[in-house]
């Protein structure tokens, strides 16, 4: 296949094809420079490639935010044709959220990306929409009281694990 912009073999070579383009080296550059980019008039499917190839070169993890919850998924599939592991998504609740259980499947994702964000497996790129932002999350402080970690081989006090769980809102059940 060939283009203006010389020959491309594939879908997979044009990130490193639009980071020569000029616009874009520019735009890589400021960001380098830990300033802003911007990059006009890209939509649809040009998005995801275009935020796929500035991926490539962040120096920390990329977060691209997007303006309505409905449109994350789908631009999450598209980038991630991009980019070497899928994005990680940060969950928004639609509508305002509720009393947060631990069933809850959108809070227990939100704290498994903050998780994550803080630890050295950090997701490289993170997609979410504005809406996702803007909802609270526990504090960092917070989170840490409500971790425990377990190791092979550790003794516990059963009843005072139960209690501690229940504590955190997990239910008490005879089987799961």
């Amino acid at each position: 296949m060939a283009s203006a912009g010389g020959d491309v073999g594939s879908l997979a070579d044009l990130p490193a094809k639009l980071e020569r383009w000029p616009a874009i080296a520019n735009v890589l550059g400021a960001l380098g420079r830990g300033e802003s980019g911007t990059v006009d008039g890209a939509w649809g499917s040009s998005c995801a490639l275009i935020c796929g190839t500035i991926a490539r070169s962040a120096p920390s993890t990329l977060l691209i935010v997007l303006p309505r919850i409905s449109d994350v998924d789908d631009f999450a599939a598209d980038l991630a044709w991009h980019l070497s592991a899928s994005p990680a998504v940060f969950s928004a609740w639609d509508g305002q959220p509720g009393d947060r259980t631990i069933a809850d499947p959108v809070f227990s994702s939100r704290l498994q990306l903050l998780q994550r964000l803080s630890s050295k497996e950090a997701p490289r790129v993170v997609v979410c929409s504005l809406a996702a932002l803007m909802q609270p999350v526990p504090a960092r402080q917070e989170r840490a009281l409500a971790t425990r970690r377990i190791a092979v081989g550790e003794s516990l006090d059963v009843d005072e694990l139960l209690e501690w769980l229940v504590d955190r809102g997990f239910e008490r059940t005879s089987a799961i």
